[in-house]
């Protein structure tokens, strides 16, 4: 039994090490965790908390930071995925990776926008609302 959990692990640890699986793993982060962190800043704008809204703002600059290293992961990936896709895939893959060059730059405004609204309201009290 405690071989096959090894082997199990060594196995995970192997699939690790590989870019398409790590980009499995993360390319939900940008879009739903945008998505649960926009929800929980409009709940704490609307209770009016400024610890909610800093704890949401950091989820989204994390959310909209990991951007990156799925678009990183998915391009260094995509030859080995490429290589084992029929036809369909194949085309498919090509628009997923058209629209990742087109659209990722764009979670970089939503990163310095949260940025700034966690911190601007330190020096500006005035740019709190504004900003989120």
């Amino acid at each position: 039994m405690r071989r096959v959990r090894a082997g199990a692990f060594t196995y995970l640890l192997d699939q690790l090490q590989k870019p398409e699986y790590i980009h499995v793993l993360l390319n939900h982060l940008p879009i739903t965790g945008l998505l649960v962190s926009a929800t929980a800043l409009l709940i704490a704008l609307i209770l009016r908390s400024r610890q909610g809204q800093i704890c949401a703002l950091a989820v989204i600059a994390l959310c909209s930071a990991a951007a990156w290293p799925v678009y990183l992961t998915g391009k260094a990936g995509y030859r080995n995925v490429r290589r084992i896709a029929d036809d369909r895939g194949m085309d498919w893959l090509d628009e997923h990776l058209d629209r990742a060059d087109s659209l990722t730059i764009l979670y970089l405004p939503v990163f310095l926008l949260a940025l700034g609204s966690i911190l601007a309201p330190r020096f500006w009290k005035q740019a709190q609302l504004p900003l989120i």
